[in-house]
């Protein structure tokens, strides 16, 4: 069995942590941008198109249902 180093593996660990936060923020950052610069019913006609493209209903989009 592969023996790994506990600092290494905390480390490592915390890296992910901070990555996936950072990832988080950026996203809501720009969802936030964006947000602004569209008028309610191009926020609304956006989240429609997105709906029938979401076909399995999970409020995210495959590469098979943007296809």
């Amino acid at each position: 069995m592969l023996k790994i180093d506990s600092s290494f593996a905390h480390t490592a660990l915390d890296n992910l942590t901070k990555f996936h936060a950072h990832n988080t923020m950026k996203a809501a950052t720009l969802t936030f941008i964006g947000s602004q610069l569209l008028s309610k019913e191009e926020r609304e006609e956006l989240a429609r198109v997105f709906k029938k493209l979401d076909q399995n209903g999970d409020g995210m989009l495959s590469k098979e249902e943007i296809k």
